[in-house]
């Protein structure tokens, strides 16, 4: 993502992140919900991969090892895309999981619907990374 592109973080009470950008919106899950996959094997997307979906609604399954996740839709809105490196290299999450490794492109019903999600230095105040 282009470092001079202005963007707004927000997050779900469930660890999905969802970055504000002025002609685009993407999402995915933070390094947070993510503590404890040493490896994950696979990701599935929600199918149909585009179209609306209502916040909370399903947008992929994350597998590891030992467990697996869930990813949801973090407001309202129609998937554009979802990010299909994910499927050749699903260790993205992992590596990058707030940039590189996001999952779906989105575009929100309602701008003003964000204020319900915790802002990035309220978030980052709750959960310490500590590693």
């Amino acid at each position: 993502m282009d470092k001079f592109i202005t963007r707004e973080r927000r997050y779900t009470r469930d660890h999905e992140w969802v970055d504000f950008y002025k002609t685009r919106t993407v999402t995915g899950i933070s390094w947070f919900k993510l503590i404890g996959f040493k490896q994950i094997h696979r990701i599935t997307f929600v199918q149909p991969c585009t179209g609306f979906k209502r916040e909370g609604a399903l947008l992929a399954t994350i597998i590891g090892s030992d467990y697996q996740i869930t990813a949801h839709m973090p407001l309202d809105g129609y998937i554009v895309k979802m990010n299909e490196a994910l499927l050749q290299d699903a260790g993205l999450l992992i590596s990058h999981p707030e940039d590189k490794g996001w999952i779906a492109e989105i575009t929100p019903w309602e701008r003003a619907h964000h204020t319900r999600l915790f802002s990035e230095d309220a978030y980052n105040q709750k959960y310490k990374r500590t590693t």
